[in-house]
């Protein structure tokens, strides 16, 4: 994500993320924790393992994380050969794979969304496609790049992202001729839920639960607004408590246990203070604002 950057050292950097090969996982495990790197605790999904240095957090990826829809097996098709595509890079004298064109838009846009619907979008993302965007790489292959986030469900996202970066971010309007198809007021949308939540409104955490528990991830799935919060709530208590996976008789239990954890430890100052009504209210605006960008909407 830095080397479009002008002074790619200036960017901020957040965590390290790498994209490995499966059979390497083991290996590279073990060179991480003979180099004093310590693994999480209970952070590691079925998509990429996490470790600890010095402030320092490496994931090691297997696989970009991918929506479990329709538009997910198009994506995983596109990315099938991300490392095999990935061509040599340098930075500071330290040579790495880096994905083409294609499969770095679609990865920086389902790392878009799912900051925007856990925990709002980040001043860093929104700089990322910017640069991204107005790079030569980008339009020496924008028409594949274009296809691709069109037939993926993700091309309404990238329109409205880049529109917002013209309008707010400086970003040359002569690089965004594509996207012809971003509405205003979404923009307007976008910018407010960016400065609402992200960096700028890291003490909203009823922000980032609002879209966390309602929100869907599958637009083909027209739940209601309870049937959103229950979907999710669903995916927590199965995360945090795999019996419940095993047992669906015992997910009511671990519902109701996932829920009284929490505000017990919101009550004694160990987890951030939610408003249950505002938390609802608020949600119905950022539902409204999904639904008018069409993510993962496919033909």
């Amino acid at each position: 994500a830095a080397l479009p950057y002008p002074e790619p050292a200036k960017r901020s950097f957040g965590d390290i993320d790498l994209l490995i090969e499966p059979s390497e996982l083991e290996k590279i495990c073990k060179l991480l924790s003979e180099n004093a790197y310590t693994a999480s605790d209970g952070q590691d999904t079925d998509y990429h393992t996490a470790f600890y240095k010095n402030g320092v957090e490496i994931e090691l990826h297997i696989h970009p994380r991918i929506p479990d829809n329709d538009a997910g097996q198009v994506i995983r098709r596109y990315l099938g050969n991300i490392l095999s595509d990935s061509s040599e890079a340098v930075f500071e004298g330290h040579a790495f794979r880096r994905p083409a064109p294609v499969e770095n838009a679609l990865v920086m846009l389902m790392h878009i969304y799912e900051h925007m619907r856990h925990g709002g979008l980040g001043l860093r993302q929104i700089c990322d496609w910017a640069v991204f965007a107005s790079s030569d790489e980008f339009a020496k292959e924008q028409d594949k790049v274009l296809c691709a986030l069109s037939d993926c469900g993700l091309l309404c996202l990238a329109e409205h992202i880049t529109m917002t970066c013209v309008r707010y971010l400086g970003l040359p309007p002569e690089r965004a001729q594509w996207c012809s198809g971003a509405e205003q007021s979404v923009c307007e949308s976008l910018i407010d839920d960016f400065l609402d939540s992200g960096n700028f409104g890291r003490n909203r955490k009823d922000l980032y639960a609002s879209s966390s528990l309602f929100t869907d991830e599958d637009p083909k799935k027209k739940r209601s607004k309870a049937g959103r919060l229950f979907f999710n709530l669903k995916k927590v208590t199965n995360k945090s408590l795999p019996s419940t996976k095993r047992h669906p008789v015992l997910l009511p239990f671990g519902i109701i246990f996932i829920s009284c954890r929490y505000f017990v430890r919101m009550l004694a100052g160990k987890r951030p203070r939610i408003n249950p009504v505002k938390l609802a209210s608020h949600s119905s605006a950022r539902i409204d604002m999904y639904e008018k960008l069409n993510v993962y909407k496919i033909k």
